[in-house]
């Protein structure tokens, strides 16, 4: 007999959602550099879920990473870290798609 842990995995299994990073080699400033691309089991192909921008401050020197979606509005919080921003969007991905 399945746990209720179990079923809940396999449930997050059945439900499972790709989701990709296409990152560009050039960009201007002000434009997104990484496209955030989702797939689902239900959808037929990839679909773009939101922009990463990247916005520089030369005096601190510190690099700060924010989200966008189609329309423009904000999809997740300001940060300095590229890497947590990546997990943060694997992790909600599947909420984020539907």
């Amino acid at each position: 007999m399945e746990t209720e842990e179990q079923k809940e995995k396999t449930e997050l299994k059945k439900s499972y959602t790709n989701v990709k990073f296409l990152e560009y080699t050039y960009w201007g400033k002000g434009k997104h550099f990484i496209s955030v691309l989702v797939k689902s089991p239900e959808m037929k192909k990839e679909e773009v879920l939101a922009r990463i921008y990247l916005d520089y401050d030369k005096e601190q020197k510190k690099s700060t990473y924010y989200a966008k979606d189609f329309w423009g509005m904000d999809v997740l919080q300001k940060t300095n870290n590229l890497i947590e921003l990546k997990k943060e969007f694997k992790r909600l991905a599947p909420e984020m798609a539907r």
